[in-house]
């Protein structure tokens, strides 16, 4: 396997609103490419009443992200988040979740959270899913 764990296994798909889509919506994610890192970034929507387009600024933050990972895995993920955001040359802002597993310290799960977005994690157990923890927002 080209994968060593730990890594997520992902599906990933955006469903921006009707409206939005022809423009493939306000929101972003990335998957690094060793699977170990991964992001949700949720455009603001309201800069679309300055005529700005937010989806090009957390499209752009979660590609310079996973950019950024895959070149430096061992960066903590805040410091990706802030590199990212300096990167930008997008007018707009968005929220910003970020994951990764630690590729040397099995079991070690980091996380960044920016804004008003959160995550839950789901473990199943003896064929029942159960919620294990949800950020605080």
């Amino acid at each position: 396997s080209l994968f060593k764990p730990p890594y997520f296994v992902v599906g990933k798909t955006l469903n921006p609103k009707f409206e939005k889509r022809y423009k493939g919506g306000e929101d972003a994610l990335v998957v690094s490419k060793d699977r170990r890192m991964l992001s949700v970034c949720d455009g603001v929507g309201g800069w679309g009443e300055l005529d700005v387009d937010p989806g090009l600024f957390s499209k752009h933050l979660c590609q310079t992200m996973g950019d950024l990972y895959d070149s430096e895995p061992e960066k903590s993920l805040k410091e990706i988040l802030v590199e990212a955001v300096k990167r930008n040359k997008h007018m707009g802002s968005s929220t910003a979740v970020l994951v990764k597993l630690d590729s040397k310290k099995h079991g070690k799960m980091s996380t960044c959270n920016l804004g008003d977005s959160g995550y839950m994690i789901f473990r199943q157990e003896a064929g029942k899913l159960s919620q294990i923890f949800v950020s605080e927002l």
